[in-house]
């Protein structure tokens, strides 16, 4: 007689969740991009380098030693020099910021100090020397011009200016408007020597503040070619183009993940 069949149950595996693998190929795009990143930071930092690179010595010429590091490496000696580039480039931030914090911290004194210097040596020049360069600048009509609207735009040229000067510029005006007094002006040396100073406090607070700007911009650059190096040797262990480096006391041998066995039900 036949013996009835028994259900037999067939083997199920366990589901395994397979992680997405990057290739190769993708690994090296991304090396290739963090290349060309490293590159146009180290071109922002030779010329913001070249700018601040006064007065010597500066550590803007660190930061055209880094630049010009990486710009000029081949391939096969970019990695190294982009280690070199790094440590070069975290020198100039500090230095750079540094400066950046003396300069706008000073933004205001030192203006007036170079104008209270350069009032103090006009004044202190002698009556004569002050009438013979009075006398060379009347005999151009570029730098009469010039100097005229100079005085024009001083905050106490409506108080200092006699009513003898106020008349000559009216008829000046009236005359040519392009032109000024066929007459030789006559300033005297106090207030020549108040113009000066006033040209002088504006100039240099204007260079203060470019100076500061471009310190401030070296500082960003300096800070992003470290991080690009960064990304672009963090890209190159990842493509197996370098390799960490232990010591012998720390060498550990890697163990392969094994999948796990599959679940047999009877």
């Amino acid at each position: 007689m036949l013996e009835p069949s028994k259900d037999v149950e067939t083997p199920v595996a366990a589901a395994v969740v397979i992680p997405t693998v990057v290739t190769s190929d993708e690994k090296m795009v991304k090396f290739e991009a963090a290349k060309d990143s490293l590159r146009c930071a180290c071109t922002a930092l030779l010329m913001l380098a070249m700018v601040c690179s006064r007065p010597w010595p500066n550590a803007g010429w660190l930061g055209v030693f880094a630049a010009v590091a990486v710009l000029c490496a081949s391939t096969h000696k970019l990695l190294w020099r982009a280690r070199v580039a790094r440590f070069c480039s975290a020198v100039v931030a500090v230095f750079a910021g540094i400066a950046f914090i003396a300069l706008v911290t000073s933004i205001n004194d030192m203006p007036q100090h170079v104008s209270d210097k350069v009032h103090t040596l006009c004044n202190s020049m002698p009556a004569d020397t002050f009438e013979w360069g009075h006398t060379l600048l009347n005999e151009h009509h570029c730098a009469r011009k010039g100097l005229a609207w100079v005085s024009s735009a001083m905050p106490h040229h409506a108080v200092a200016v006699v009513d003898k000067h106020k008349e000559a510029m009216l008829v000046a005006k009236k005359a040519n408007s392009t032109s000024l007094v066929g007459a030789e002006q006559h300033w005297s040396q106090e207030r020549t020597c108040d113009m000066s100073a006033h040209v002088a406090h504006h100039v240099v607070k204007m260079m203060m503040i470019a100076e500061s700007l471009a310190h401030l911009l070296l500082f960003l650059a300096a800070v992003l070619v470290v991080k690009r190096a960064c990304r672009l040797r963090c890209a190159a262990y990842k493509c197996g183009l370098l390799t960490w480096k232990k010591c012998g006391g720390c060498q550990c041998k890697a163990t392969a993940a094994t999948p796990p066995a599959a679940k047999e039900l009877a």
